[in-house]
């Protein structure tokens, strides 16, 4: 009895298919721990990431090799190339013993502050000259006491001759510009502007053109209208709500 050639019909075809798929879980293995690692790393990272509000516990303190360190152990990330080398000569690091950034002091800042005492006067000089070439007058009173105290002189000495020269210099400005006022007078000509004027004279010669504004612009008048008017109307209406409230009483 012969047969024919087999041809596969449903039944087998399905069976086929339930032996393709046994084999293939065979080859590949199921997930382990190891794959869910990196994701449960990256979670905590993110959970114990700051917020705002103190990051005492933060998973990402300190430097970037200390951060990479903890990343790389958690098996957040790969190991980039260059953590060995870093690890085997990290960078150079200057600790603090309080964690607080000190004031930044100089040796004349103690001389500066009294001279500041003596002459309030001087105080405006730091504010307008700070970006001038020129050093305030306190600084350089300062430098001549740290001078003559380098070469021996007592500290209280020292103050009273960088005081006296102080002095010498602001009379000797004065005088200057006295003798250009009377030279321009004697000439017939208007008297020159004064070539060391004081800090308070300038700071106001500045605020001249805003003063001027306050009471001669229309805009500026404007403004200040609409702000008397505001302020009229408030105390108007605060007098009639605290009227009303005593009336309840």
């Amino acid at each position: 009895m012969k047969f024919g050639p087999f041809v596969p019909g449903p039944a087998h075809l399905g069976g086929l298919l339930d032996l393709d798929t046994k084999a293939r879980r065979k080859t590949i293995p199921p997930p382990s721990r190891r794959h869910f690692l990196p994701l449960a790393a990256a979670a905590a990272a993110a959970a114990t990431a700051p917020t705002g509000c103190g990051d005492e516990m933060s998973y990402m303190r300190g430097d970037l090799l200390t951060k990479t360190r903890k990343l790389v152990k958690g098996l957040a990330k790969p190991a980039p190339a260059w953590l060995k080398a870093m690890e085997q000569a990290p960078p150079v690091t200057f600790p603090r013993t309080d964690g607080k950034i000190e004031k930044i002091e100089l040796p004349e800042d103690v001389y500066v502050k009294r001279f500041f005492r003596r002459h309030p006067d001087s105080l405006y000089h730091d504010a307008i000259k700070i970006s001038g070439f020129d050093p305030p007058p306190a600084r350089v009173f300062a430098w001549r006491v740290l001078e003559l105290k380098e070469q021996g002189v007592n500290e209280d000495d020292a103050m009273a001759v960088a005081d006296m020269e102080y002095g010498a210099e602001k009379k000797a400005k004065k005088l200057a510009y006295k003798e250009l006022k009377q030279i321009a007078r004697r000439e017939g000509k208007p008297p020159p502007p004064n070539p060391y004027p004081s800090a308070i004279k300038e700071i106001q010669a500045e605020e001249k053109k805003y003063v001027r504004d306050r009471f001669h612009n229309p805009k500026v008048l404007e403004i200040v209208n609409k702000m008397k008017e505001d302020r009229q109307m408030f105390l108007q209406d605060r007098a009639a709500a605290s009227g009303a409230s005593g009336e309840g009483q």
